[in-house]
């Protein structure tokens, strides 16, 4: 699903038929489910039903703790990372998997955040993986296995 935004001119503008049009290309028609829906005095253009993919609110948490900690620990708040996770009651080896996770690419997390991520990335497999998580981004959409 996507959204687009007119201003009110150029959505009257698009009504009449001004603009863009080219003698050399035939026409293409396209038919999609759309609404209209004004915001302020703009006019939104909603493609699709509307309707939003149930979250994984496991990832989310997952993700917020995440980036939590990393802010922790850049606090310097905490001598060392086995100082960190004493304080915090937390095992070494999850605390630096937590850390790496704060690491994945903008694109991975706002897919994890808005569910546009496969059903089979689960919060305990996302833990597991991250041991071995690549540093590059294309190769960390390739090694959790997201599209290219």
């Amino acid at each position: 699903m996507g959204t687009l935004f007119f201003t009110t001119t150029e959505f009257a503008a698009l009504q009449a038929g001004e603009g863009g049009k080219r003698p050399d290309l035939d026409p293409v028609v396209l038919s999609i489910e759309a609404k209209l829906r004004r915001a302020g005095k703009e006019m939104r253009l909603v493609i699709g039903n509307d309707a939003r993919a149930d979250v994984n609110e496991g990832l989310v948490e997952l993700i917020k703790e995440a980036f939590a900690i990393r802010n922790q620990l850049l606090s310097g708040s905490d001598d060392s990372i086995e100082a960190m996770s004493g304080r915090l009651g937390m095992n070494k080896g999850r605390l630096t998997s937590f850390v790496r996770l704060s690491y994945l690419g903008p694109e991975i997390v706002r897919a994890l955040l808005t569910d546009s991520q496969s059903n089979a990335l689960t919060p305990s497999r996302l833990l597991r993986l991250s041991k071995d998580l690549p540093h590059d981004w294309k190769e960390q959409r390739r090694f959790l296995g997201f599209a290219p």
